[in-house]
């Protein structure tokens, strides 16, 4: 069965080889499905956009190495992806996804709320990539409780609107 996952991997592809349009066609259904998939973003649209990083802080040398790291991504790829596409290759620089997944504990003083799973650089420093493109500071206030609620002491937030990319530090 054809997904927006798989919609969405097209997309990815379409954008990173310069392309426009694809046919997306599962032969492993009882019946050949497909799907017609397009993009009108140009490669000139994706390497046109701009980037915020006046609030974001070089903690430790995680930190530094998760800034260039991105940085480095947007110039190889440009804007408009997959924000998954990014996950998975920081997870892969970083040793695997088993390696930067947490399960943290949410607590509200010697009360277990809970537990919620985090994208860590490290012990102490937690990171967030999304694609929000109205009433951002709802989800910083998210961010912001869930830094409250477990022993992180910060959380390097990156937020793609279109074509602004915006990299924020949210300090407990």
């Amino acid at each position: 069965m054809l997904t927006g996952e798989h919609q969405k991997q097209t997309i990815n592809y379409l954008l990173l080889t310069g392309l426009h349009d694809a046919k997306l066609i599962n032969m492993r259904s009882a019946s050949v499905q497909h799907r017609f998939v397009s993009t009108k973003i140009t490669p000139e649209k994706r390497y046109n956009f701009t980037v915020d990083n006046e609030q974001f802080q070089e903690l430790d040398k995680d930190s530094i190495w998760f800034k260039r790291m991105f940085k480095l991504l947007l110039d190889e790829w440009g804007v408009f992806l997959d924000v998954n596409l990014f996950y998975d290759t920081i997870a892969h620089f970083r040793g695997d996804e088993g390696n930067i997944v947490k399960e943290l504990q949410v607590r509200d003083g010697a009360r277990i709320l809970g537990k919620q799973k985090v994208h860590m650089l490290n012990s102490n420093i937690a990171f967030k990539i999304s694609s929000v493109t109205r009433d951002k500071r709802y989800y910083e206030n998210d961010l912001c409780r869930l830094l409250r609620y477990t022993p992180l002491k910060a959380i390097h937030w990156i937020n793609f609107n279109h074509d602004n990319v915006a990299l924020k530090t949210i300090i407990k």
